[in-house]
């Protein structure tokens, strides 16, 4: 597997920004058997996936087995930061003005920029059906609130542990929130004013100091009939363990169509 460490300028938080791409490569097991040629037969499917609330690019890779799955399911993986934003444009919640000369749009960036830098320096499918979405507690509210709504880019969104509602208060007060703000960010208000979703696997452990929240998720994508995996893991925290599992689990279950999906798992 290559690890690719990254720096570019961001055009739409106009600064440098840093991210991971895992990308499958030869194992020492090919190379045994005497390959001998860097070259991939095709373009394989991408997983933006996304840290939580402390956390940054290099957490999936310090915490978690993300490089080893990489290399075993034949994807490429993209790590990137977005500090403790929630991957939504700030300037919607706090108008600013150093907001205004400095914008933090961090849904922006993920929804249009990261992939269109990805596409053109790396050589990845740019096929909506292997292209998936995916973080943890924060990271997995992201996911959530950028693929439950553009079922025209992502084939699956993955998100374990989540926050689930923006009625934490974290990111200001619900009751007086601009009703185009819920609408947008709101993973539940998503949900029901989709046309269409993508595929949607979603896990949380029953130790989770969220479970409420969570709980009440999984109860009301029940109400409305939304088709999905709910994982519930007994036992678990907010814990590393099971989002590096749960990681596991999703790349097994997400829909592949990729020239890569019918090969073997490679083992590493």
């Amino acid at each position: 597997m290559a690890l690719f460490k990254t720096s570019f300028t961001s055009y739409t938080l106009k600064r440098n920004v840093d991210i991971n791409i895992m990308y499958p490569g030869l194992t020492p097991d090919e190379i045994s058997h005497g390959a001998h040629d860097h070259a991939m037969k095709g373009t394989p499917p991408v997983l933006y996936l996304l840290h939580g609330y402390w956390g940054s690019h290099n957490s999936w890779n310090s915490y978690s087995s993300v490089e080893r799955y990489a290399e075993e399911y034949q994807i490429v993986i993209v790590t990137l930061s977005a500090e403790n934003n929630s991957y939504v444009n700030l300037n919607d919640f706090i108008p600013k003005i150093s907001d205004k000369l400095f914008p933090a749009d961090y849904y922006a960036f993920v929804e249009d920029e990261i992939s269109n830098f990805v596409h053109c320096f790396f050589p990845v499918s740019r096929r909506k059906e292997d292209t998936y979405i995916a973080g943890l507690s924060m990271g997995g509210y992201g996911a959530m609130i950028h693929g439950l709504a553009h079922a025209e880019k992502y084939q699956a969104v993955g998100a374990f542990s989540p926050v689930t509602t923006l009625q934490n208060g974290r990111l200001g007060d619900f009751k007086t929130m601009r009703e185009e703000v819920k609408t947008k960010y709101e993973p539940i208000e998503i949900i029901k004013k989709a046309k269409n979703l993508p595929a949607f696997y979603y896990s949380y452990g029953t130790l989770d100091y969220l479970l409420p929240c969570q709980d009440w998720f999984e109860e009301e994508l029940q109400k409305l009939n939304i088709a999905h995996t709910c994982n519930r893991r007994d036992g678990f925290r907010h814990e590393w363990k099971l989002w590096d599992e749960e990681l596991d689990n999703f790349l097994k279950w997400i829909p592949r169509t990729d020239a890569f999906a019918s090969l073997p798992k490679r083992f590493v």
